[in-house]
Parts: structure tokens; C-alpha cells; sequence
């Protein structure tokens, strides 16, 4: 699991952030920028320790939340003959 924030190097988690579950963190910024593709700098933590210990209020003092989770699933399978 990946924590994406997209607020200004300043203050990253400023609206909250994405869970996204991906293998690796090129994968979760991939998927990320699939359903969001025109968001500029991401700020990828990948426990969500690190993303509460970076900044764990918005600018107004407010405790940010998680806004998304974005999962990507993929299933495989064989073609059954009778």
C-alpha cells in the first residue's frame, strides 16, 4: 500500500491523500496518474507512519483524512474445455 498526497511542498498532505494499492511505488504512481491525470507533484510515502509523522494537520489545523482508495485488481484464468 502507497499514500499519495498532492498538496504543496510545504504542506503535502493539505486535502488529504490516496491510499493505492500497488506492488511498487512506480506502480502506485502510474495508477495514481491513471485516475488522475493531470495532478503535477506527488508526494509518495509508503507507510502510512511516514505520511502521519510528515504533517498530520492541513494548514487550518484541521486533521487530514483519507480522501480515496484506488485498487487496482487484476484477474487471470483459463479457458475451460468440455
Amino acid at each position: 500500500m502507497y499514500y499519495i498526497a498532492t498538496g504543496p511542498d510545504d504542506n503535502p498532505l493539505y486535502g488529504g491523500w490516496t491510499e493505492v494499492d500497488a506492488p511498487t511505488k512506480d506502480a502506485a504512481e502510474a495508477l495514481y496518474r491513471l485516475v488522475h491525470p493531470k495532478a503535477s507533484r506527488l508526494h509518495v510515502y509508503e507507510t502510512v507512519q511516514d505520511l502521519r509523522a510528515h504533517q498530520p494537520y492541513d494548514m487550518q489545523g484541521n486533521h487530514c483524512c483519507l480522501k480515496q482508495r484506488i485498487t487496482l485488481t487484476v484477474q487471470t484464468g483459463r479457458e475451460l474445455y468440455l
